[in-house]
């Protein structure tokens, strides 16, 4: 598989976490308030962003999914080609990262 994702939550919304993974396999890390949320603070990310990384690591497109409706065919179908143009970019490509909280 060519593409991965990955899920990085802020521990502050465990009591959510159920809504984002229930009935899906998405792998998932938690971002720590203790420590000062490292993976949010380095990539200034914020609630619901969106990371696609080149073969390299570097990222490549970025953006908020918050107005993306995965039930309207249209957004579902933007976001799919733009995975797949992605991929198509870079093959083989090494991955998406996404960073989202609910």
């Amino acid at each position: 598989m060519d593409v991965h994702v990955l899920g990085v939550g802020k521990d502050q919304y465990n009591e959510y976490l159920d809504q984002m993974v229930d009935g899906r396999i998405l792998p998932l890390t938690e971002d720590s308030q203790s420590e000062g949320y490292p993976v949010w603070t380095d990539w200034e990310a914020g609630q619901r962003d969106v990371f696609f990384l080149n073969r390299n690591g570097i990222v490549d497109t970025t953006f908020n999914i918050t107005p993306y409706d995965p039930d309207d065919p249209g957004d579902y179908v933007y976001i799919m080609n733009l995975i797949l143009e992605l991929r198509i970019d870079d093959i083989p490509s090494s991955g998406l990262m996404l960073i989202a909280n609910k």
